[in-house]
């Protein structure tokens, strides 16, 4: 899958414990889009990134928004296929 967007680099932090997702390649690096976070420690939030969605033709394909939306629906601990009648729109 291949969307057209910014990336916005170079984010700065402490990326340990970040499951990737998807990545992109710039200048030469590979640089993570989505990714999730599972705090550990006896912690119950759960964290889900996309750092795509800059752009309104991003969040016209309705595959992104499949993206988005079970990305959601997974950090509320809700089953994954939860929200998806809401990616076509209905």
């Amino acid at each position: 899958m291949r969307f057209t967007d910014e990336t916005y680099w170079p984010l700065v932090g402490n990326f340990e414990g970040i499951e990737v997702l998807a990545t992109a390649e710039e200048e030469g690096r590979s640089h993570p889009m989505l990714w999730t976070f599972s705090p550990q420690g006896g912690s119950k939030g759960r964290v889900f990134v996309s750092i795509l969605g800059h752009y309104e033709s991003t969040f016209d394909d309705p595959l992104f928004r499949l993206l988005i939306l079970r990305g959601l629906a997974w950090a509320a601990g809700e089953p994954a296929g939860r929200l998806q009648g809401l990616a076509a729109g209905n």
